[in-house]
């Protein structure tokens, strides 16, 4: 006999992943054609929208199904049962129409590593956050927004990459006078447009950050964080994890595309992941560097805290 709680879970997931994919596809779908319509590049476009929406989207169906299963649905558990056993009965469906669609039977048989690497390797993120945010009461509040931020550029990028590969050479071979592997110096330097682009979404960063911590910075404490290491330190975890971000970006999708395989299907999921991951390290290591720095401060870790409370020690 299955737990009621684990069946409403399990449940309010499944249900949460399908109704969600089906969403976001039909959302990108017009917002490419929209792009098209205005003379737009949807890699500038599709890639954020599905990124900034993808989360919001999944947690709102998710608490509300969850909500709807248990606490309206409560006495009636066998609802759970049937909607899962629903989902379970239509996926060989949906798997048949996949296949047969000569556009998404690619994505049916190399899409599950990325997605299911990308999890993992998201998971470790997620350990690393919950750490911290318990050692730092501050900390929660930058995190969406430093993996945000990194992971929508590297994934404006990443499609950019990709849609060029695409129009210029055959799947497996590059461009003439292309290398599968460069340095840093050549991605974010070189002659090419994507070195251009690079520079570009790193200028974008910078402006693009700033607004964001005073944002936060006002709505949670006393607006006074700029007075201190705490933005310095941010600012330079924000262009550590997107210059690294940037430069895998290109060197993942270049050998990705020469082993036959589809940039679009793999780099995209595998880079925000490790975005999220990098991000939630870095930004750990922005407070412990603080508390290094300010040895004799409060216990206090918000950013404000730290740059401006007085120690509560006496000698």
């Amino acid at each position: 006999m299955v737990p009621a709680n684990v069946l409403t879970l399990a449940a309010s997931a499944v249900l949460t992943a399908a109704i969600a994919s089906i969403v976001l596809a039909s959302v990108m779908v017009l917002v490419v054609v929209v792009c098209r319509r205005f003379r737009l590049n949807p890699d500038n476009v599709a890639t954020p929208v599905a990124a900034s929406l993808g989360d919001i989207t999944t947690l709102a169906l998710l608490a509300g199904l969850a909500t709807l299963l248990h606490v309206v649905l409560g006495n009636h558990q066998w609802v759970s049962g049937a909607a899962l056993a629903l989902v379970i009965v239509l996926a060989p469906l949906w798997a048949l129409l996949a296949h047969r669609n000569p556009y998404t039977r690619e994505v049916l048989s190399q899409g599950w590593v990325p997605i299911l690497l990308a999890v993992v390797i998201s998971s470790g993120g997620g350990y690393i956050l919950e750490y911290a945010s318990e050692k730092f009461t501050g900390l929660a509040a930058y995190q969406p927004v430093i993996n945000g931020v990194a992971g929508n550029l590297v994934s404006v990028q990443a499609s950019r990459i990709s849609t060029y590969l695409h129009l210029s050479a055959q799947k497996g071979s590059l461009p003439e006078g292309e290398a599968r592997c460069v340095g840093p110096w050549a991605v974010f330097f070189g002659p090419c447009m994507h070195a251009r682009t690079a520079r570009l979404l790193l200028l974008l960063l910078v402006p693009g950050q700033l607004i964001f911590v005073a944002v936060i910075d006002h709505v949670e404490g006393p607006g006074d964080a700029f007075r201190g290491p705490f933005v310095g330190l941010y600012m330079a975890a924000a262009i550590v994890q997107v210059c690294l971000l940037l430069y895998l970006a290109r060197v993942l999708v270049y050998v990705l595309w020469t082993r036959g395989q589809d940039p679009d299907n793999a780099a995209i999921p595998f880079l925000t992941a490790l975005g999220d991951l990098l991000g939630s390290g870095l930004l750990a290591l922005v407070y412990l560097s603080i508390l290094q720095l300010s040895p004799n401060e409060t216990v206090d870790t918000t950013p404000s805290a730290l740059t401006t409370a007085p120690s509560n020690h006496t000698t």
